[in-house]
């Protein structure tokens, strides 16, 4: 396996595609409920009970810029930050006991299985390897009441990434 230049498009889509494949949530996560976002929060309150949002962080060029690659690519420490959001209808008024450790949907356990899936683990186009170094878990947010209107909860992790662009 060798390591490729790629773009941050590419990361992203590889990010959604791992979440779908490897968290374990009820529902389980599909196209439909874990997609990319300009934003950590959504503009719009869908009507899953779980859904995840994949945004992309700030990012820092290495300071070589071109430096070992030529005019062919340039290095990016950059990011990403996955929200999970979910509606909270198991608990009494004012507790939260089950949305944060219930074993099949509590939010703790979901983000646990989010650190399981991304945590020290490269991304993959084939058999090419796309990240310098493994994807890195840098904050967690307290799950937070995000839209009290339809009593969703939501939870931001974020991730570093280190890359290559491809230029050419």
């Amino acid at each position: 396996m060798a390591r490729v230049d790629t773009d941050q498009a590419t990361i992203l889509l590889a990010v959604v595609a791992l979440l779908i494949a490897a968290v374990e949530t009820t529902p389980t996560l599909s196209p439909e409920t874990c997609f990319l976002s300009l934003t950590p929060e959504p503009p719009s309150v869908l009507s899953s009970d779980v859904f995840v949002t994949v945004a992309t962080t700030d990012g820092v060029f290495d300071d070589g810029l071109l430096d070992g690659g030529g005019l062919n690519q340039t290095t990016e420490n950059a990011g990403f930050v996955v929200t999970v959001f979910q509606r909270q209808f198991l608990d009494q008024s004012s507790h939260a006991v089950t949305i944060l450790t219930d074993a099949a949907r509590g939010m703790l356990g979901v983000k646990l299985s989010i650190l399981k899936a991304l945590s020290a683990h490269d991304l993959s186009l084939g058999s090419d390897q796309l990240l310098r170094n493994l994807i890195a878990p840098t904050k967690a947010t307290a799950p937070y009441l995000w839209n009290k209107d339809e009593n969703i909860v939501a939870m931001p992790l974020y991730f570093a990434t280190e890359f290559d662009w491809k230029l050419t």
